[in-house]
């Protein structure tokens, strides 16, 4: 959360800075170099989140295949019948 708060902080207090330091007419003339620029961080957006989104994917399948692995074990233990444990590992009755 304090990531967060502080890079929106440093964010405000930057444009604020540029602001105050740029005049309005040059900030409001040349609208081709911010688009050019919102384009090229859009971009790089849309790909850092496909990534993060393959490997939540991978995670979630590498843990699936975990638990599946985990009950076919388990299953596998509680499943035997009991003339496999020959006369010595039954129980008396």
């Amino acid at each position: 959360m304090t990531i967060i708060a502080n890079a929106v902080s440093a964010a405000v207090a930057l444009m604020y800075t540029v602001r105050r330091l740029v005049r309005d007419d040059i900030l409001l003339t040349d609208t081709e170099r911010g688009s050019a620029i919102f384009g090229m961080v859009a971009t790089a957006f849309a790909v850092l989140l496909a990534f993060v989104v393959f490997v939540a994917f991978e995670s979630y399948n590498q843990a699936k295949r975990g638990a599946e692995s985990e009950a076919v074990a388990m299953l596998s233990c509680f499943a035997r019948p009991s003339s496999s444990f020959g006369q010595t590992g039954r129980a008396p009755g």
